[in-house]
């Protein structure tokens, strides 16, 4: 069967599909190692190993504050005005769900693979209230990965308070600033045998939101920064950081809560500049439409695909127990495929699912 000409006639696609394939394969390339360790990654890290410094990390915030920073311009662009009791339970509605599924998946599949235990109820339940990021690792250790939804749901009410200043940049800065204050504050507030409120990263990935909040206000005043300036202050703060790094023995890592927030502030510097610039130079790449096709459906099955990702690896490393490049290489290569797939069919099925309750719950209101 030949292609359609039209299939491959050059379109242009939403920027923001671009950074969020961007940071799907950043995810995907860093948290493959915990199941691809032994073997494949054991060649990959020979040539580039991000773990040795924390550059792990870097690259966890470029593409964790990624999601952030489209969020908050979504949320901005969509859902400024709307009451805040519907947008409690609209959002509710869109994510909790799907991710208390994979609440459930993680407690018997990724978690044990990497914990080598099973998650108490305790931990589960914390989990399943979103606090894990409030009280991290309080009884157990969290589970990997889906803290971003806790942080989300958290971010989710400070959107309500921020929202009201987005427009005033200077308030919204001194709001947000005291805000950061208040965070850092709890950082040092000891609960629970030693243990501190507020998850490593909450206040700077909460820059990120709001940034992405801004972006949606100010988005023609951010387009001004030429990208050759905006890649050399990323150059700049990268290297800050990476020197930083190599003085004190890693990134984030040091215990040192004014070093910390330095390295914080530097990472920020470094990646916001890399992120508008692909939402930027992206605007006006135009590729085949068969390819924008595929990209938009990784975009729409982006959440499922990072709630789903270690459940199936985790499943997949378990069904073929024995640790081989051929093992490797059927977690990498039918994994993949397995994930995009199942995360689009459950993300399509859920929005059908949504879509029935909430016009059901409409007509129902009109019949009232």
């Amino acid at each position: 069967m030949t292609r359609n000409v039209s299939d491959r006639s050059p379109v242009t696609i939403d920027p923001m599909i671009w950074l969020t394939v961007a940071c799907l394969i950043t995810v995907l390339s860093l948290h493959h190692v915990n199941y691809t360790k032994d073997y494949i990654w054991e060649i990959t890290h020979r040539f580039f190993n991000p773990y040795s410094l924390g550059l792990n990390k870097i690259l966890q915030q470029f593409a964790v504050g990624g999601f952030f920073l489209m969020s908050g311009f979504k949320l901005t662009k969509s859902k400024r005005t709307e009451p805040a009791w519907d947008f409690i339970r609209n959002r509710l509605l869109r994510i909790y769900p799907m991710y208390l599924l994979t609440i459930v998946l993680f407690s018997f599949t990724s978690y044990p693979y990497l914990r080598k235990t099973l998650p108490s109820v305790g931990n589960f339940v914390i989990h399943a209230l979103c606090l894990q990021s409030i009280v991290p690792n309080m009884i157990q250790d969290n589970y990997n990965t889906i803290w971003f939804v806790s942080n989300l749901v958290c971010y989710y009410g400070l959107f309500l308070i921020l929202r009201r200043w987005v427009s005033q940049a200077k308030t919204f800065g001194l709001v947000l600033g005291l805000m950061l204050g208040v965070i850092s504050g709890l950082n040092f507030v000891p609960v629970l045998a030693g243990k501190s409120l507020m998850i490593q990263g909450f206040g700077g990935y909460l820059v990120y939101f709001s940034i992405g909040m801004l972006y949606a206000e100010y988005q023609s005043d951010f387009e001004r920064l030429k990208t050759p300036i905006a890649l050399i202050i990323s150059a700049i703060s990268s290297s800050a950081l990476l020197y930083s790094a190599t003085q004190f023995g890693g990134i984030f890592q040091s215990g040192n809560f004014a070093l910390d927030s330095l390295q914080t502030a530097l990472a920020i510097m470094a990646i916001l500049p890399l992120h508008f610039t692909i939402l930027k130079v992206c605007r006006s790449i135009a590729v085949p439409s068969y390819l924008a096709t595929c990209f938009k459906q990784l975009s729409f099955a982006s959440f499922g695909i990072f709630l789903l990702h270690r459940p199936v690896w985790s499943m997949m490393a378990n069904i073929w127990g024995t640790k081989s490049y051929i093992q490797s290489g059927f977690i990498l290569g039918l994994g993949i495929p397995v994930i995009f797939a199942l995360s689009y069919a459950l993300q399509s099925s859920y929005n059908k699912g949504l879509r029935w309750y909430l016009g059901r719950q409409s007509n129902r209101a009109t019949a009232q």
